[in-house]
């Protein structure tokens, strides 16, 4: 029949229909490719019904002894490296609130001295005028003025 299936399996070869082409190198590596995953398969069952034990002997002994000194000594450190991180980071977040509450504080006692001068600043400008401060020294001092007798002029 040579290298190629001419006809199909199931039909006569009277009937003259004519199979798909097929190289029988593709069916075989068909075949195997089937043959391997059953394989593959069944190694697969068999070792999920194996013991734990047999299971563990197999693993190397690296696996098994997760927490040795090596790494122990390893997982130590990262964790101290790590405390110590969270401390410093939480010692700055500290600072740096403390330093944000003076700020706050400070600012908010900046604005009073600026209201406290502005309002003296006001009074100092209307004691300054003479009509006022004649006003204050007669009503707060009892200061009066001065008669035509009282009042004498020094020539130089």
């Amino acid at each position: 029949m040579g290298i190629f299936n001419f006809f199909n399996k199931s039909s006569s070869h009277a009937s003259g229909t004519l199979a798909l082409i097929q190289p029988k190198w593709k069916k075989t590596i068909q075949a195997s490719s089937k043959q391997r995953s059953k394989t593959q398969t069944n190694r697969y069952m068999e070792r999920m019904l194996q013991p734990e034990s047999q299971l563990l002997a197999r693993l190397p002994d690296e696996t098994l002894s997760f927490l040795s000194a090596r790494n122990f000594f390893l997982v130590a450190t990262a964790v101290v490296i790590l405390f110590l991180g969270l401390l410093v980071y939480i010692r700055v977040s500290h600072t740096q609130n403390e330093l944000g509450m003076d700020i706050s504080r400070l600012t908010n006692y900046q604005v009073q001295l600026q209201e406290e001068n502005r309002r003296l600043k006001v009074e100092l400008a209307r004691l300054a005028s003479l009509d006022d401060l004649e006003i204050v020294a007669r009503r707060d001092l009892g200061l009066v003025s001065p008669s035509q007798g009282q009042i004498v002029v020094i020539d130089d």
